[in-house]
């Protein structure tokens, strides 16, 4: 009866165990072992049986599959495993993530395809002409390391690295990360990579204080140096106060010199507002004033960290707008008034702007003019600190 047992459970396992008619004995049958059919013979049934409840066990948890693989196959996955083993890994999971890998890479594009395809996709949703400028400004500086690689490849110690390499600010190193989170996401979104490497990318720590303000000798030497198509930028931050986003979003037909302001439009959460154009900011607009167009060059971006490089300065982010907002506000010596200019509240003034300057830097500030005005912008007033 056990005998019985045994047969009707090996035929269902494909394994069975039988009589040898011709030498005697038993033999095991339906092994097969790389893919070629195997018996296996005993003198003793006990023996054979052992044997058979064994590749039983073995086939239970290995499947059927199991004995057909090749034994160097069997090897490699034996040294697989202990690979694997210290990150908590297994044989199918190196499968799915390479064959995931493999997939990502088949679709995937070199990184300059991937920065053309973002910026149209961006256009197309309607961004504004700058936001469109400074993230081709910056992925193209980035593209200069990688645009002949796969977006697949690249990875996040190589993006920290090029990171860390860059001699800006904090701040303008977390922009630049920004700048690329969007890009990997966008590719990812689109299969074009199988995960964002910039997600884990580090964040650079920014210590805040005191908004970075510029001397008028400073000023006077950024503007010296700077190309004619960048002065009008240059002069419209630091005289008027606008943001950059601002200044680089606006046009020349809201420079009115007739009534001496400029309509500023909701590009900011405070929305639209007139600034007052200052003697001197009238006499460096009317020296560059173009008839109509953008007052930002294309590669305003550039041009503006050519001339900070040339004259020497740091340049940090509003550098002018900070400037202009402490020297209004200790030149005037009303705070409503230079909140209202700024499109700021009267809080926000008085907590980091009023005490940057001295009265006597800030009367300097409003009397930086053009040569062509007959006054040298670097022997004009007295007081230079």
């Amino acid at each position: 009866m056990v005998f019985i047992v045994v047969l009707i459970m090996a035929k269902r396992a494909h394994l069975h165990l039988s009589k040898d008619r011709k030498n005697g004995g038993w033999v095991i049958d339906g092994l097969r072992v790389e893919g070629k059919r195997k018996r296996r013979y005993f003198a003793k049934k006990s023996d054979a049986e052992l044997e058979l409840a064994s590749l039983r066990a073995q086939q239970a948890r290995e499947g059927e599959a199991a004995f057909d693989l090749p034994a160097a196959i069997r090897m490699q996955a034996a040294k697989a495993s202990e690979i694997l083993r210290p990150h908590g890994a297994n044989l199918v999971d190196a499968a799915r993530f390479y064959v995931k890998h493999l997939e990502a890479t088949k679709r995937s594009l070199p990184f300059s395809v991937l920065v053309e395809k973002l910026l149209h996709a961006k256009e197309a949703d309607g961004r504004s002409v700058f936001h469109l400028r400074d993230m081709r400004w910056r992925l193209r500086l980035f593209g200069r390391n990688f645009d002949d690689k796969l977006v697949e490849e690249i990875t996040t110690l190589e993006i920290n690295e090029w990171l860390r390499a860059q001699r800006s600010s904090p701040q303008s190193r977390n922009n630049f990360r920004k700048v690329l989170h969007g890009a990997f996401s966008f590719a990812e979104s689109n299969g074009f990579c199988s995960a964002n490497p910039v997600a884990k990318a580090a964040t650079a720590k920014v210590i805040k204080g005191p908004p970075s303000v510029l001397s008028p000798l400073q000023m006077r030497s950024l503007l010296a140096n700077a190309a004619s198509e960048i002065i009008p930028y240059i002069a419209i931050a630091g005289f008027a106060g606008l943001r950059n986003s601002e200044v680089e979003a606006l046009d020349w037909d809201a420079v009115d010199l007739a009534r001496n302001r400029i309509e500023v439009k909701a590009v900011h959460k405070t929305g639209h507002r007139w600034v007052d154009i200052q003697p001197n900011l009238a006499l460096w607009i009317t020296t560059h004033r173009k008839a109509a167009g953008p007052v930002s060059p294309k590669d305003a971006i550039r041009l503006r960290a050519t001339a900070a490089k040339l004259a020497k300065i740091s340049w940090q982010n509003n550098v002018l707008r900070h400037t202009y907002g402490s020297s209004h506000a200790v030149h005037f010596r009303n705070a409503t008034l230079t909140s209202n200019q700024m499109g700021n509240t009267p809080r926000v003034l008085l907590e980091h702007y009023r005490n940057l300057i001295t009265p006597e830097a800030a009367a300097d500030w409003w009397g930086i003019v053009p040569e062509e005005s007959g006054q040298n912008i670097f022997r004009l007033g007295a007081v230079n600190g």
